[in-house]
């Protein structure tokens, strides 16, 4: 290496350096934080998991109660059944990811907790699926004299599943972050 390169890679360094310090101190992103104006992944994905676990709770209550001038009793039972096991996956998350604590973990032991949850959500996700062809299949069923509910359900589904991947796409962002794959 000669006397140019060493000089172009030590400026090189020098610009480094000087846009990380433009960059704003430590001390004024800690008060941010503490604010609440920055958030942790791990924040977003207990705030996520709360979400669902309400909805999912809602949801039991609005299948038995609201569509009962709709749905015959067995297939609101199954619907109902079906939103507070999937609120109960919800929850375990929530707690689970809530009980990681960046500050006094290692960044192996918070990385290990992160894909053990992640692997989590994989395996409830399937459960779920599994679950749901059941209950969609006695709605249709009870259903099928109106296909106007069929067309419904169907719309509904393919909307559903384009905002469910795009909710399952962010949070394995938030656990990629978490677990520092993104680094």
């Amino acid at each position: 290496m000669d006397i140019e390169e060493l000089k172009r890679r030590i400026d090189s360094l020098d610009a480094r350096l000087t846009e990380l310090e433009g960059r704003g101190n430590t001390d004024e992103q800690m008060a941010k934080i503490k604010v609440g104006r920055i958030v942790t992944a791990r924040d977003r994905l207990v705030r996520r998991y709360r979400i669902f676990t309400v909805v999912g709770m809602l949801m039991c209550v609005v299948s038995v109660i609201i569509y009962r001038h709709i749905l015959p009793m067995f297939p609101r039972i199954l619907f109902g059944g079906f939103f507070l096991v999937a609120s109960m996956m919800d929850l375990y998350l929530m707690i689970g990811i809530k009980k990681i604590d960046c500050c006094s973990m290692g960044v192996a032991e918070v990385a290990e907790k992160a894909r053990y949850y992640r692997r989590r959500h994989h395996m409830f996700m399937a459960v779920l699926i599994v679950l749901l062809v059941p209950v969609l299949g006695s709605v249709a069923v009870a259903l099928s004299d109106d296909m106007a509910y069929i067309w419904g359900m169907a719309v509904g589904g393919t909307v559903g599943l384009v905002l469910g991947i795009g909710i399952y796409l962010k949070i394995m962002r938030e656990y990629r972050t978490l677990y520092g794959a993104d680094a």
